[in-house]
């Protein structure tokens, strides 16, 4: 494949994983493409990013679960073989765990939120570390146990601190409500 294919199939990948305004059958089709297109080069990196794109395409918008595990288990296959593992290719990982886990139910889906918060602690990504405490948080607060759910929360809280990120007012919204459903409740 000519590199200015490579360059362009790889532009492809990017365009779609940053516009919100495109279908998902639209990125669908076009990430199909590419997946065809990055099968033929030695472009991992670029085509677990398309298949992690594509997974959560079919998830989110077209519903459809089955698919988007089985392209999400094509990413994790793609960046864990051998043993050098990127920082990106670790982010990478745990965004693909956190999407995971926010398609998942009951014990896989809190399975899911430790994995990703162990791939973003290796990648060195706090935001995404932040990310997965606030959502297993958010998810325990669902199921009732309070205690765990301000565990997380504010462990996210800090993180989001420390490093000056945006969802700080909102967070501290999440722990304030937590702490009054665990006063009412006395869990």
């Amino acid at each position: 494949m000519p590199s200015a294919e490579i360059q362009q199939t790889k532009l492809l990948v990017e365009r779609v994983s940053k516009d919100d305004k495109i279908s998902p059958a639209k990125a669908i089709e076009d990430l199909t493409e590419a997946i065809k297109a990055l099968c033929r080069t030695n472009e991992k990196h670029h085509l677990a990013l398309a298949y992690a794109i594509r997974g959560t395409a079919f998830a989110c918008g077209m519903e459809n679960r089955k698919a988007a595990f089985r392209d999400w288990r094509k990413v994790l296959k793609l960046i864990l073989e051998g043993r050098n593992h990127s920082p990106d290719g670790l982010k990478l990982v745990g965004w693909v765990r956190l999407q995971m886990g926010l398609h998942s139910r009951g014990k896989a889906q809190m399975r899911y939120f430790g994995e990703a918060l162990g791939y973003y602690r290796r990648a060195g990504r706090p935001q995404g570390e932040a990310t997965v405490l606030v959502e297993r948080g958010l998810r325990w607060k669902e199921r009732g146990y309070y205690e765990r759910a301000l565990k997380d929360l504010l462990t996210g809280l800090r993180i989001a601190r420390e490093h000056d990120m945006e969802e700080i007012q909102q967070l501290e919204g999440f722990v304030r409500e937590v702490e009054e459903m665990r006063k009412r409740n006395g869990r």
